[in-house]
């Protein structure tokens, strides 16, 4: 008798457990689409400083990333040009965001291009840039309406499954 009550609480716990391997990857759509909505807020703040203020790249890139929610970047070394500046922000992004190896790699072409022409030239680059991650954002945004729902079911019917197959 105990052991069949020892066996239904372990199916339950593994039943738990693939519901919220289920909700952990729906988090990190989630994650990922914020993160997209910040960077895109990011863009437009960064244009607005790039047209109206005078300040160095550096200064213009952390006070946008602030006042956008990013938390991203730190106070920059003076000796350090700003394309390692980036790089090395990017490198040391948390696995929390969760974006993929394609992410990563348009965040650096993005800022590889940062603070090397004139005002115009990085306005149309903004401009450019913007439109590409406002697409990943809808990209992200459709992900999480058509995946959460099956992730979370497949996450629970995988541990019911499992369970079943204990008993």
């Amino acid at each position: 008798m105990i052991c069949l009550v020892i066996k239904l609480i372990g199916c339950l716990l593994i039943a738990s457990a693939g519901f919220f391997t289920g909700c952990v990857l729906t988090q990190r759509l989630k994650n990922r689409r914020d993160f997209y909505d910040k960077f895109c807020v990011f863009i437009s703040l960064l244009q607005t400083q790039i047209r109206y203020n005078s300040a160095d790249i550096f200064s213009l890139v952390i006070s946008s990333a602030r006042g956008s929610g990013l938390e991203l970047f730190d106070t920059p070394k003076t000796d350090v040009p700003f394309t390692a500046f980036w790089d090395n922000s990017l490198s040391a992004l948390p696995k929390k965001y969760g974006l993929n190896n394609s992410d990563k790699e348009l965040l650096y072409k993005f800022g590889s291009a940062l603070g090397t022409t004139d005002i115009e030239g990085q306005l149309k680059h903004l401009g450019l840039y913007g439109e590409i991650f406002q697409n990943r954002l809808s990209e992200c945004e459709n992900a999480l309406k058509d995946k959460s729902r099956i992730y979370r079911a497949l996450g629970l019917f995988g541990g019911i499954s499992t369970a079943i197959i204990i008993l």
